[in-house]
């Protein structure tokens, strides 16, 4: 099936944030963007606002996010072989060797993980493997003597290629081997594609597909298109949606909110404790002795106050409908 692809929304990255970013990951809650030229992998809320960077102890590339172990895979732009296992703050805690490399002359452009299968997709210019963590047996799923695949996107159970021929750029989606979908996307000459990601936490009872696209507008500029594909009858493996469900999304980062706030306060009320006990040591008169209690009174009536919108957003979040799969979980 074929249809021409136009973004819902482009975001410019502009400013201090106008740089040349090679590869887009996504955790469900966060976007990472990989600036290799300096070391360096920059995080973005799902609105696209820059959060911080992290120093990188390499060049890396592409990346991913592993939602079964809860880590990250990249590769190092110098090197086509080897793709690195990083935590949370992007530290290098393993590797996986892709032995008989059949891209000798290409470096890896693209890498996203098989939450089905539990392997790593891996694309170069000229094929995609995918690769298990052990680093054999690799399977090659695409091949290609004329197209330049841009980027590789596992959805179980189907696999999503960016290609590009004669300045033509193309999203398809396969089953195995079997072309599902293929969609017309930018000239080159307007934005030259790097990576995408997947955002599989969006309500919409999964009629669609949403994608991310990193791309290179014709100045230059890094740009961020969101892209929505009609699923039409795809079915999605329940695995695609799990981060959802533990990461919690916007309903995680509320509760977050909420217990650092009373830990916050909780704090507050040890130091009026401890104020009073210290007031009722050297104090010389009752006076005293009230006024440090109305300080006090005050204190507790404003926390009670926040209290109670703590307790209205909890209430808020409670009352929100889990996810499908959240639901089978708890069943």
């Amino acid at each position: 099936m074929n249809q021409s692809l136009e973004p819902e929304s482009s975001t410019i990255l502009s400013g201090h944030l106008c740089k040349c970013y090679e590869g887009i990951g996504f955790d469900c809650r966060f976007f990472y963007l990989t600036l290799p030229s300096e070391n360096k992998i920059f995080k973005f809320s799902r609105e696209f606002i820059f959060i911080k960077y992290y120093e990188a102890r390499r060049p890396y590339a592409a990346i991913t996010f592993d939602s079964i172990e809860n880590c990250f895979w990249a590769s190092d732009e110098r090197t086509r072989d080897i793709i690195f296992k990083l935590d949370g703050d992007f530290r290098e805690i393993g590797q996986i060797k892709i032995s008989h490399c059949r891209a000798e002359d290409s470096y890896i452009c693209s890498l996203s993980h098989n939450c089905e299968n539990d392997t790593i997709l891996v694309a170069y210019e000229n094929c995609i493997l995918e690769v298990p963590k052990e680093g054999n047996p690799i399977r090659i799923l695409q091949q290609s003597d004329c197209s330049i695949y841009l980027g590789v996107l596992s959805i179980p159970p189907y696999h999503v290629v960016i290609q590009s021929c004669r300045r033509k750029q193309s999203i398809d989606i396969f089953l195995e081997d079997q072309l599902i979908k293929n969609c017309c996307i930018f000239d080159s000459s307007e934005h030259q594609i790097k990576d995408l990601a997947f955002v599989p936490c969006c309500d919409d009872g999964r009629q669609t597909i949403v994608l991310v696209i990193l791309a290179e507008d014709s100045c230059k500029r890094p740009c961020l298109l969101k892209c929505v594909l009609d699923s039409c009858g795809m079915k999605l493996s329940d695995c695609n949606f799990i981060c959802c469900c533990r990461q919690g999304g916007c309903s995680c980062d509320v509760i977050e909110s909420i217990a650092r706030a009373e830990c916050a306060l909780a704090h507050i009320l040890n130091a009026e404790g401890e104020k009073l006990q210290k007031a009722v040591e050297i104090a010389d008169n009752i006076c005293e002795l009230l006024e440090i209690n109305q300080s006090v009174n005050k204190t507790i009536t404003k926390i009670t106050f926040l209290e109670q919108v703590l307790y209205a957003k909890l209430e808020a979040v409670s009352d929100g409908k889990a996810c499908d799969i959240c639901k089978g979980q708890k069943k």
